[in-house]
């Protein structure tokens, strides 16, 4: 692909993007919560009175990172066009279709690789949140399944089980420890008639 084409036209998209029209209120992103609603006070008010102006705000600042991310995409673009290395993938250093530039001018890598780095994109499987743990619960979910210590699996089976209602179809023992209360079903009560049989027969 001409290079220099592809130039003009990241600098259209860097030019369109600069002139693209604002959000509503993003300039009152940096405003107090106060100034924004003309409100003295908003404790004495329901939570869902603001619930607008809340929505208003995560919009607006979804608007800017998603803008920042696609300027930093223009800027990524133009900084491989001035190096040279514009239409080669960053990864496997193979040439990119022209078709692929074509519908799409910010590519830096080809269809295989960003299929793989969507793949381990997708492959998080807890909330981003967690991040901020350096040993969360989470973490141990996906442990060795051949392990013999009390692991992050054995914890969430055990607390799934508290989380059971108990049924008809339960053992009588469940609810109580039997040893404790001396109470209990006997051990003979889940024999049946033919094996009680087959036993005296021995």
């Amino acid at each position: 692909m001409d290079r220099e084409k592809a130039r003009q036209r990241l600098l259209a998209l860097k030019e369109s993007l600069e002139g693209r029209a604002e959000y509503p209120n993003q300039n009152r992103l940096n405003d107090s919560q106060r100034d924004e609603t003309s409100e003295l006070s908003m404790i004495d008010n329901h939570p869902a009175d603001a619930a607008t102006e809340l929505l208003d705000r995560e919009m607006a600042l979804g608007m800017r990172a998603a803008n920042s991310e696609y300027a930093l995409q223009i800027e990524r673009a133009l900084h491989a066009i001035e190096n040279g290395e514009y239409g080669q993938c960053a990864i496997c250093q193979q040439e990119i279709p022209e078709e692929r530039l074509e519908a799409y001018p910010l590519a830096l890598t080809c269809i295989q690789c960003q299929e793989r780095i969507d793949h381990l994109d997708h492959r998080r499987t807890r909330p981003i949140e967690e991040e901020v743990f350096p040993h969360s619960f989470g973490s141990l979910i996906g442990d060795d399944k051949d392990t013999t210590g009390f692991d992050g699996e054995d914890s969430w089976q055990a607390v799934g089980q508290m989380n059971a209602r108990p049924s008809a179809n339960d053992p009588e023992s469940i609810g109580y420890e039997t040893w404790l209360e001396g109470i209990g079903p006997e051990l003979t009560d889940g024999i049946t008639n033919e094996e009680w049989r087959d036993t005296l027969s021995r």
